[in-house]
């Protein structure tokens, strides 16, 4: 199923996003993730390393409760590889954060 997210972070190996289900630790899944300068969403496989429910204030809405979710790419393919590394950019090489 699909599970609407919000990037918060992106690198080469990864991605941290916002979601509203609590994804299982250890969870495989496929993402398609909109990256900076690309015109189509890229297919990723990854893993979920970690999650962590994030408090929504003193008056959330009844019933919603969002994480942060830490997901590890795997079996990724050399095109997208490229994709991703050319969108981090040598000036940082490591991170970006979203818009």
């Amino acid at each position: 199923p699909l599970v609407p997210s919000q990037m918060r972070n992106l690198s080469q190996t990864g991605v941290g996003l916002v979601v509203q289900e609590n994804l299982k630790v250890g969870s495989s899944i496929q993402l398609e993730l909109n990256v900076p300068n690309q015109t189509l969403p890229i297919k990723v496989s990854g893993r979920v390393m970690w999650s962590k429910e994030i408090p929504l204030g003193p008056d959330p809405q009844k019933g919603v409760r969002v994480f942060f979710i830490g997901i590890r790419f795997y079996e990724m393919n050399p095109q997208v590889e490229a994709i991703l590394k050319k969108a981090l950019g040598s000036k940082n090489p490591g991170r970006i954060k979203p818009l």
